[in-house]
C-alpha cells in the first residue's frame, strides 16, 4: 500500500494528518516520535479509507510520523 499526499494540519495541540489511499492495505499502523524520544511508539491501527486521523500532542516540539500498511 502506498499512501499519497501525506498532510497535516495543527489547531491548538491538534496535529490532524490527512492522506489520499490507494489499493492494496485496508489498515495502517500509525507511530509516533515526541519530542525528545528517539524512537517510535505505535499510537494507532486506522482503516486507511479513513483519510484523515486526529492526535493531541503532550508538548510543545518536533513530532515525526510513521505511517505503516498492513501488506
Amino acid at each position: 500500500m502506498t499512501l499519497a499526499n501525506i498532510t497535516h494540519g495543527i489547531n491548538g495541540s491538534t496535529i490532524t494528518l490527512r492522506w489520499i489511499s490507494i489499493n492494496g492495505s485496508s489498515t495502517i499502523d500509525l507511530s509516533v516520535m515526541t519530542p525528545g524520544s528517539s524512537s517510535f511508539n505505535r499510537v494507532a491501527t486506522i482503516n486507511m479509507n479513513d483519510e484523515s486521523y486526529s492526535f493531541v500532542a503532550s508538548r510543545n516540539g518536533e513530532y515525526i510520523f510513521q505511517f505503516t500498511p498492513d501488506n
